[in-house]
């Protein structure tokens, strides 16, 4: 007995729904991205400082300015006030 045109479309549909859930699934067990990390400098520029207090950090291209935030460590670090522009 040959399949009906129906049940092709079915089993297509249900080898597709399969195909991206293992690739769902693959992508989740590789986790989030990696954080960025601040450069050495923006924990440097908040040594000895609270959090909240205004801080700069002096990159060899700029200076930045920012604000003293704790790190998921909770270390204090140099959060710049605006988002670094992409180059």
């Amino acid at each position: 007995m040959q399949p009906t045109r129906s049940s092709r479309i079915t089993l297509t549909i249900g080898a597709l729904l399969g195909a991206v859930a293992i690739a769902a699934s693959a992508r989740a067990a590789e986790g989030p991205p990696p954080r960025h990390q601040p450069p050495p400098e923006a924990f440097t520029a908040c040594q000895g400082k609270s959090e909240s207090d205004s801080c700069s950090v002096s990159l060899p291209d700029r200076t930045v300015a920012g604000t003293c935030a704790a790190s998921p460590e909770g270390t204090l670090f140099c959060r710049p006030a605006r988002p670094p522009e992409a180059r």
